[in-house]
């Protein structure tokens, strides 16, 4: 909880800080400033304040850590549920966010993300299935070297996510799929956009995510662990990506 509020803060900072940049772009200035104003848009092209877009991506996930090593479990009598090793997998993405302008070529972005991937998995020598859902809010700031290319560094969180393991319930011959909740995620990296045509163009993005999962649903039943079960990797996503014009 204590990275939670800690990483909570410093959004908050960088959403306070763009929202102050905005509103003094939008001060009325001065004669001497107003009378200057044609003459720097003359010398130079307008830098557009608020870029909304979308993207398509395919995620690179990952979701590893000691708790899943493949050999625990929980168990409740004769119940058997499995927390398996899960291997890379892959799957699909969209998102959908804008970016604000600073000065000199730098902005905040905030973007929404929805994304599932799908995974091969082992439990003490079973072949399992998982496949894992998850929506993510970030913010960040972003630089564009050029015009058309753009660098930039995001932090957010988590919630909600799951993660679904077929098979993951063992009861003698009766077996069904299990569900972990995600209870807390918070995730930190870096990435980098290229317009190619008009608006249109591709981004790439790696990002390191600590996921705690926690209450397990299966067979119509919910199972409380008393500890979470605690992931962290990095996460990788390619794809496309879509501008509007902004103003």
């Amino acid at each position: 909880m204590k990275h939670m509020i800690l990483l909570t803060l410093i959004l908050v900072s960088i959403s306070a800080a763009a929202a102050q940049t905005r509103a003094e772009q939008t001060r009325p200035k001065n004669k001497d400033t107003a009378a200057a104003q044609p003459v720097l848009q003359e010398n130079s092209e307008r830098e557009t304040v608020f870029n909304p877009f979308i993207c398509a991506f395919t995620p690179v996930a990952a979701i590893s850590g000691a708790d899943f090593s493949g050999e625990l479990s929980f168990s409740t009598g004769s119940d058997l549920i499995a927390i398996p090793a899960i291997a890379t997998g892959f799957g699909w993405g969209a998102a959908a966010g804008y970016e604000m302008a600073f000065k000199n070529g730098f902005y905040m972005r905030s973007i929404l993300y929805a994304e599932q991937s799908f995974h091969e998995a082992v439990f003490q020598e079973s072949k399992l299935t998982v496949s894992a859902l998850s929506f993510s809010w970030n913010l960040g700031i972003s630089w564009r070297i050029v015009q058309k290319l753009g660098i930039y560094a995001t932090a957010g969180w988590s919630i909600p996510y799951w993660l679904f393991v077929q098979n993951g319930y063992q009861n003698g011959s009766e077996t069904s799929t299990v569900s972990y909740f995600g209870v807390e995620g918070i995730d930190a990296g870096f990435g980098a956009d290229l317009t190619l045509i008009g608006r249109s163009g591709i981004f790439a993005e790696a990002i390191y995510r600590i996921l705690d999962y926690g209450d397990a649903s299966f067979a119509d039943r919910t199972l409380v662990p008393i500890e979470y079960l605690h992931a962290a990797a990095w996460h990788f996503r390619i794809g496309l990506r879509q501008g509007f014009k902004g103003d």
